[in-house]
């Protein structure tokens, strides 16, 4: 009987282990924002909060490529942080070095340099190439301001220019209405 006792007991404790460990892996941060929305934020403590714009697409006028474009920056009580800018070009093309970009935004223009590559990846016939840089809170502020943006992307003497489709613009101006106006 003792060893029937044994056995029950060590898979009890067994079983209550893999239960607690579990919950450990299953644990998330805190992150609110409407669901599915184009947005999060996460509470970073005496930072503030770190917000997160979801990737916001724009259309080359050919059609044959895609850039992505998110957003991540913190904030509290002032707009001195730096935003930082992730960006995928999504082509039968691969890039490895970008000169710079150009965003055009009604009169606000932005031009961001020093970026650096991160990846690139390739699926079927189409890389992603993938790249990171700065800019300053409060330009990236007023570029919300306008939601019909041109972006130019400048490698070695050539230039590809994407455009706004309908869905992004809708999607910029919601960003506005939702959390750049808290700033």
């Amino acid at each position: 009987m003792s060893k029937i006792a044994t056995l029950t007991s060590r898979l009890i404790i067994i079983l209550l282990t893999s239960i607690s460990i579990n919950s450990c892996f299953t644990f998330s941060p805190t992150s609110t924002g409407p669901p599915g929305g184009l947005f999060e934020t996460f509470y970073a403590g005496d930072e503030g909060t770190q917000y997160f714009i979801k990737p916001l697409s724009f259309k080359h006028k050919d059609n044959n490529k895609e850039l992505n474009i998110d957003f991540t920056f913190r904030y509290k009580d002032t707009t001195k942080d730096s935003v930082i800018i992730n960006h995928s070009i999504l082509s039968e093309n691969i890039y490895k070095n970008l000169d710079s970009l150009k965003i055009n935004s009604n009169n606000d223009n932005i031009i961001l340099e020093n970026i650096e590559h991160m990846f690139s990846q390739k699926k079927r016939k189409v890389f992603n190439s993938r790249f990171t840089t700065k800019e300053a809170l409060p330009n990236i502020i007023n570029l919300f301001n306008h939601n019909d943006w041109e972006i130019i992307v400048y490698n070695n003497g050539e230039s590809i220019y994407f455009e706004t489709p309908r869905r992004t613009r809708r999607k910029i101006s919601n960003l506005e209405d939702d959390l750049f106006v808290l700033f």
